[in-house]
């Protein structure tokens, strides 16, 4: 069976604006509930994405109880960036992203420039070939999987 998810398209991001962020997980946390009972899903994650202009996913999106919003990328599962507040300078900063996603570019955690070749280290660490360093960005660890 496939993981539910949830999709926004690329222009609903506005609607956080301002919002507070624990109140809008509480919104999120919500909806994952009423669509896992929907769909007799037994795990408790569903998945949140912001689509990009052509409908395909750009941006994998956790809403915490902390009150922070956590962005990957899509379409590699690297990650971006935690946001403590979604005001409209966030949400031009995700509009940017969407656009560099869908022109297949990466960010580099650490120099944060956005390119088309980079390294995958870790779980979810991607860094560009000038900020490579094979002693400090060191493959996942799948010994126990």
């Amino acid at each position: 069976m496939l993981e539910p998810q949830i999709h926004f398209d690329y222009m609903h991001h506005d609607k956080w604006v301002g919002r507070n962020l624990k109140e809008l997980h509480r919104e999120m946390e919500g909806l994952r509930i009423r669509i896992k009972k929907a769909t007799n899903y037994g795990w408790d994650n569903s998945q949140f994405f912001i689509d990009d202009m052509y409908g395909h996913p750009a941006l994998s999106v956790q809403f915490s109880h902390y009150g922070t919003i956590t962005f990957w990328n899509a379409r590699n599962g690297c990650s971006i960036e935690t946001f403590g507040k979604f005001g409209k300078e966030e949400a031009g900063t995700v509009s940017d992203w969407i656009e560099k996603i869908s022109e297949g570019l990466t960010q580099c955690n650490e120099c944060k420039k956005w390119v088309k070749e980079y390294v995958h280290y870790s779980f979810a660490g991607a860094v560009c070939k000038k900020c490579y360093n094979p002693k400090k960005h060191l493959p996942p660890d799948t010994r126990g999987d």
